[in-house]
């Protein structure tokens, strides 16, 4: 939780210190007042003029629905059993990527060149980045609405860290691994997106998730089914939560894929041994 605090901490710093550059360089001096130009993060209030905002820009576009971004409730690792990496550097190669779906100005270049949204934007006076960021703070909080209500999102945290921990001190590279160990670890890297998504939720103010549920029928018709689902119901861990008693790999293949000939079964009755001859069944 410190980790993923101190990251948070350090790209908004740079973020400012870039604000503050661009608009010194556009104005020619940084005594002049500058624009509001800072974009919103996840857990900070989002008000109603910026969701009517938000909804106006939306509703102008084409679709009438968020423009398309990359998910930020990424699914879990799945590394090729060829990735020469060590674990540890995978697990930072996710943990960068799952960074990168949650940087507003990441997200904001994602839109590229998309002009009835830019058009909409400059009628509300409003930067991409804004845009992107009140976006990701509202979705943020309709996943945390999807939660069932006795969620202990500190318990996800406090059990998941530890195995990120090991994972991090994995300096086995992932290729060398048995199917078994590799099975094993990517289990265990199911951790990784699990505990980003609590620690993003965790992170939600309790004044957004009353601002969805207050509008949430206009936000279920613009945002899409990813921020309308439970976020950590994807990420279960269902040997935990459910007592699965085993689980089918690839190599040993699924039952499913059985398959058998009834013109090869044999079909009859055996003759009792002969201690039982003649004894009936209790």
């Amino acid at each position: 939780m410190a980790s993923f605090r101190l990251r948070h901490s350090f790209r908004r710093a740079i973020g400012l210190l870039g604000i503050c550059a661009w608009a010194a360089a556009l104005s020619g001096c940084l005594d002049e007042p500058l624009p509001y130009v800072e974009a919103k993060e996840i857990d900070e209030k989002v008000t109603d003029g910026e969701l009517a905002a938000f909804l106006r820009i939306v509703g102008a576009l084409p679709e009438g629905t968020l423009p398309a971004m990359p998910a930020p409730f990424a699914p879990p690792p799945a590394w090729d059993e060829f990735r020469t990496l060590p674990v540890a550097d995978l697990v930072e190669e996710e943990t960068h990527a799952l960074d990168l779906r949650w940087s507003v100005d990441w997200q904001a270049r994602q839109l590229g060149k998309n002009r009835p949204l830019h058009r909409a934007l400059g009628r509300e006076e409003m930067t991409p980045a804004q845009f992107v960021g009140i976006a990701l703070a509202l979705g943020a909080a309709l996943g945390r609405d999807q939660l069932p209500p006795r969620t202990d999102l500190e318990q996800v945290i406090a059990e998941g860290q530890p195995a990120i921990d090991a994972l991090r001190a994995d300096l086995r590279p992932f290729h060398s691994l048995s199917p078994e160990d590799r099975h094993f670890v990517l289990r265990q890297a199911m951790w990784i997106s699990r505990l980003d998504r609590a620690e993003r939720l965790d992170r939600v103010p309790p004044e957004n998730l009353t601002l969805v549920r207050q509008h949430r029928e206009a936000l279920a018709k613009v945002f899409p089914a990813e921020f309308r689902t439970d976020p950590l119901a994807a990420v279960a861990d269902l040997f935990a939560e459910r007592g699965v008693p085993f689980e089918e790999l690839p190599q040993t293949g699924t039952d499913e894929r059985i398959e058998w000939d009834p013109a090869e079964a044999l079909v009859g009755r055996d003759e009792p041994d002969a201690e039982f001859a003649g004894k009936r069944p209790r």
